[in-house]
């Protein structure tokens, strides 16, 4: 049986936002990684300098996805 794969360049809602999740996960996973490395040894960690890392990531994750929405035409 012979099976044909079609190409496109547009994906379901729920493949896209699945896409999303996935792609932000790694990259906090990768983060985490980068983190832990960052911080063997040290005893504290300033918390203003955690909590401004949070609130940066957190408005980057979530700008990304708002972009993403915006720009989107109004026909899809």
């Amino acid at each position: 049986m012979i099976r044909s794969i079609r190409i496109t360049d547009e994906l379901a809602p729920t493949v896209a936002q699945q896409m999303f999740a996935i792609g932000s996960g790694i990259a906090g996973g990768l983060a985490g990684m980068f983190m832990a490395k960052g911080l063997v040894g040290r005893t504290s960690v300033p918390t203003s300098y955690v909590v401004g890392a949070t609130i940066v990531s957190a408005l980057f994750t979530f700008g990304a996805a708002a972009l993403l929405i915006k720009a989107l035409p109004e026909e899809y």
